[in-house]
């Protein structure tokens, strides 16, 4: 005797309750979602979360239950199916601590949920698990469970949070593997919906990551408009920011420019802080582009604020390098000095030492147009110390910059020293490009 909750059922229901409680859409969807979304529920279109069933039930004065099937189900069964509802809710609303007592509760009893609620439960379990390994296995257990029922939009979102992990971590091979077959599944299956928007979505920053920027700009303006049909704004502003971003790698800025604004609007309506810093930071390093360097800083340091009122550390760190970058440009050489100072400040064991070394060879450069020869040599050595763990290519940067400094100060054997050293980077980056074909 299982429960499964139906579209077309669930979409009747909400109609017969709205109707008896004299409700229009207009009126059922004020402050929760648009209209069309209450339509595109009653036809049986898309499927709602727990968290918007819980609203609509409560603006309809209704239990929630009242949306379901009415089937005789055994007490226990009813309980453990409303703790897993109500961890789903958890969940999805990302309060974690509650979620995690709940899914307690549940796991000694997986044996008796059916397959849909046990992909629901794998899926809450992957969720709870951030950003690890174990995250990946729990979600791919959800994903398998889901394709042996008919709960395609569920399968949907969690093959969804198991990509964003993959991209997360680099793994964009893995990710494309899932991508590609859910995307031919979505146009079989005529999936739409917020799913389909996050998984355009997806497809759009996977190709990014590879720099296959057009195929980016194709897939997110699909997510664009998308949304923009079914009027269910979701993700647009990383979908606008993901868009500017590979508008400015293709140098078309005016463009670029544009998603930036339409990005920073659906991020600061939604009190996003997190994205419209990144999205300041993206303008910032865009206006650089276009050296208009002084709106350049004004950007970077609207983002170095918004990251500080969220205590981020790697985007504080970050906006003090482009910051500083767009310093140097104006040959405002206190200010750079004055960044690293506080760059050093915000600096703690979980930063990225890229950051430190990338920022060092920018204060080396400014110690070497200051005419500061011995500054910037012993910042330049401390780059190299730093960056020799992890980036070949930047120390080969750094040696190139040293034998410079050298050269000008006619010390020749440092600088034969210098390329000696640049050669046996260079060698090693050929072996180890060997290595990974």
């Amino acid at each position: 005797m299982e429960r499964v909750v139906k579209i077309n059922y669930l979409g009747t229901k909400l109609k017969q309750i709205r109707t008896k409680k004299k409700l229009t859409q207009s009126e059922l969807a004020k402050g929760i979602v648009n209209r069309s979304y209450i339509s595109q529920i009653e036809k049986g279109s898309v499927q709602p979360s727990f968290k918007l069933l819980k609203k609509f039930s409560e603006r309809l004065n209704c239990d929630i239950n009242d949306f379901f099937e009415e089937r005789e189900t055994p007490s226990y069964k009813l309980d453990l199916q409303k703790t897993l509802s109500s961890l789903e809710y958890l969940v999805v609303n990302e309060d974690l601590e509650e979620a995690k007592i709940e899914l307690n509760e549940i796991e000694p009893s997986i044996a008796k949920l059916n397959l849909s609620e046990q992909a629901l439960y794998y899926f809450c379990k992957g969720k709870l698990e951030g950003q690890e390994d174990s995250a990946i296995d729990y979600l791919r257990m959800s994903c398998e469970l889901y394709s042996q029922t008919k709960m395609r939009d569920e399968r949907l979102r969690s093959i969804n949070h198991l990509v964003n992990i993959l991209i997360e971590k680099n793994r964009i091979h893995e990710a494309f593997e899932i991508l590609d077959n859910a995307y031919d599944e979505s146009i079989f299956y005529r999936i739409n919906g917020i799913e389909k928007i996050s998984l355009l979505t997806n497809l759009g920053i996977a190709h990014a990551k590879l720099g296959e920027y057009y195929s980016a700009i194709r897939f997110l303006k699909q997510a664009i408009s998308t949304s923009n049909k079914s009027n269910v704004y979701y993700l647009t502003g990383r979908a606008y920011m993901v868009l500017g971003l590979c508008q400015r790698r293709i140098a078309n800025y005016e463009k670029a420019i544009n998603s930036y604004n339409k990005a920073l609007l659906f991020f600061k309506g939604s009190d996003d802080v997190l994205n419209t810093a990144g999205t300041y930071t993206n303008l910032g390093i865009l206006k650089r582009f276009q050296s208009d360097f002084t709106e350049s800083l004004i950007h970077l340091k609207k983002a170095n604020q918004l990251y500080g009122e969220i205590k981020d550390d790697k985007g504080i760190l970050n906006s003090y390098y482009e910051m500083a970058l767009s310093s140097l440009h104006l040959k405002k050489y206190s200010n750079i000095h004055s960044l690293y100072s506080d760059f050093i400040e915000h600096f703690c064991p979980s930063a990225s030492n890229i950051i430190h070394a990338k920022f060092l060879v920018l204060l080396g450069d400014t110690f070497y147009e200051e005419k500061k020869e011995i500054d910037a040599i012993n910042v330049y050595r401390k780059a190299l110390i730093i960056s020799n763990e992890f980036s070949l290519p930047l120390q080969r940067e750094i040696l190139i910059r040293l034998s410079k400094v050298y050269s000008d100060l006619n010390d020749f054997e440092s600088v034969l020293k210098c390329w000696k050293n640049f050669k046996q980077k260079s060698t090693e980056s050929i072996d180890s490009e060997i290595d990974l074909s």
